[in-house]
């Protein structure tokens, strides 16, 4: 059993703290070899009546009244590198060794809920804590303690409006099982800091349990909220459920970067890959039903080309028939003042016998016709999303529809749509 010495961490005067910290450093230490999905789901509450406060004024205003603007959901996969959490698209098995912004690109999303607020509060002699205060909690006997952590640290970071990263100081308090030392429930807020033109407040919310995995226990979090007060009374939440966690130590298609080869044994050299050039257009086949009501951000959706692709001189770069797969970016339903909803694609692959084709490209603006509509109930308009592009080097196709998501919304097998390619 290693003690906290031997993990490089300071023991305290408090045997309880000491144990739960413990506790968790073990669990961390195993934590590389597994990944879980988080499911989120994203909402948007307005105010009745929107006005510019002041952080201090709207603390005293966090609990009126408000409206339901939007909501939207995501499925990650989730897992820890050495250093830090890990994402991908959920099934992708293509880990980003980035900042989680570069792959979910639209609304309010955090990293550290997985892993590394564990990290930061109970591992790195970087935490000060209060003396616990003895709580009961049905039935259970828990110690809570306070906690801060200095922005210095540079723990917790955030993305504004603007899209600026800002380091803040934060804190709040765990409670702690008084007789078994278990974690059970993490609570962050973060400390507004001069200059920062985001949020007033980031409340961060984390309940806990032990959960065995291939024979070992780990502590994980069962589901998390993250809410963030913004200075014209919006109220922005995220909603985190972790399930399927599994190891993945082993498993053939999962990757965090792109494998060495050993000089031993190459790997067989892959086939050419296709370079298509901007200004041809192509038409995408829908291969079977999209229904926005069982669609999340990061589901994968599959098409066909319907013509080739020819170049400018009448040569064919893709044959008919190559397999596309899109992405779904964003599933949004607006519910105020005017209820609509929205998906938003990016064109991911495109392969052909065995090869790639590299190509960017995006939709070509398209209003739905009566002859169209059977086939995409509510659709009434496709183009470019320009707030995506602006952010990423990738077009994405922004769909959207009419009337809030219903069991219909969506488009069917066959659907049919026009994209151009761009220039590298």
């Amino acid at each position: 059993m290693l003690s906290l010495a031997a993990l490089g961490q300071a023991q305290s005067n408090d045997p309880l703290l000491d144990k739960v910290r413990e506790q968790v450093s073990k669990s961390i230490l195993r934590l590389p070899n597994y990944l879980c999905t988080q499911t989120i789901q994203r909402t948007q509450m307005d105010p009745v009546v929107r006005n510019r406060l002041t952080c201090a004024q709207l603390a005293g205003l966090k609990q009126s009244a408000r409206l339901l603007n939007s909501k939207d959901r995501l499925r990650l996969d989730v897992a820890m590198g050495e250093k830090k959490e890990m994402y991908s698209w959920m099934g992708s098995n293509q880990f980003f060794d980035s900042n989680i912004v570069e792959l979910v690109h639209f609304g309010p999303i955090s990293s550290g809920s997985f892993n590394g607020f564990l990290r930061a509060v109970f591992t790195r002699n970087i935490a000060t804590y209060a003396p616990p205060q003895q709580v009961i909690r049905d039935g259970r006997t828990l110690a809570e303690y306070g906690f801060s952590v200095p922005q210095e640290s540079k723990s917790y970071q955030y993305l504004s409006p603007s899209r600026e990263l800002f380091y803040t100081a934060y804190g709040g308090t765990f409670l702690v099982d008084s007789k078994s030392g278990e974690l059970v429930e993490l609570n962050i807020q973060t400390k507004k800091e001069p200059g920062d033109p985001g949020a007033c407040e980031q409340d961060t919310s984390l309940k806990y349990s032990q959960v065995e995995l291939n024979g070992q226990e780990f502590l994980l979090p069962e589901e998390s909220a993250l809410r963030i007060y913004h200075p014209d009374g919006v109220l922005t939440e995220n909603r985190t459920v972790y399930s399927a966690c599994h190891v993945f130590l082993g498993e053939s298609k999962i990757s965090f970067e792109e494998p060495g080869v050993s000089a031993s044994k190459k790997a067989p050299a892959e086939p050419a890959e296709i370079a298509v050039p901007g200004g041809l257009a192509f038409t995408i086949v829908v291969d079977k039903d999209v229904r926005l009501e069982s669609l999340y951000g990061g589901d994968p959706i599959t098409a066909q080309l319907k013509a080739p692709i020819v170049n400018q001189r009448g040569k064919t770069l893709v044959p008919t028939g190559a397999t596309i797969v899109l992405r779904v970016m964003r599933v949004l339903e607006i519910g105020n003042p005017t209820p609509y909803s929205k998906m938003t694609l990016v064109l991911e692959q495109m392969t052909t016998k065995g090869r790639k084709v590299r190509l960017i490209a995006g939709p070509s603006r398209h209003s739905i016709t009566s002859k169209e509509s059977p086939k995409a109930p509510g659709l009434v308009l496709i183009m470019p999303d320009a707030n995506f592009s602006k952010n990423s080097n990738v077009i994405a196709a922004e769909l959207t529809f009419a009337t809030k998501i219903t069991p219909k919304t969506g488009i069917g097998k066959g659907f049919e749509m026009t994209w151009t390619t761009s220039t590298p």
